[in-house]
């Protein structure tokens, strides 16, 4: 089953949009980029992302910057660069 079917899957699964755990690749306010696991509704995945910026990390202390890019959790990101960071991101 390819990372596609999966991310259809879940989001059929999800019936009337209920949060899934997505994890993102970001960039922090002072140019750290990490993954971070967030609760977001499938069908209103672009406006939740956008909705990131400017939230404080609880982990840092920093702000998010930017959101590159969420997938569901258990989906490969698209990016080359984060899957390489998603690979040395404890869970």
């Amino acid at each position: 089953m390819t990372g596609a079917s999966i991310w259809l899957l879940l989001v059929l699964a999800s019936g009337s949009g209920a949060p899934l755990e997505h994890k993102c690749w970001l960039r922090d306010d002072r140019g750290q980029q990490r993954i971070v696991h967030y609760q977001l509704r499938p069908a209103e995945l672009e406006q939740q992302m956008a909705g990131l910026a400017g939230r404080v990390l609880i982990q840092s202390g920093n702000r998010v910057a930017q959101v590159m890019e969420c997938v569901p959790y258990g989906t490969e990101f698209h990016s080359r660069r984060a899957r390489a960071l998603d690979q040395v991101t404890p869970r």
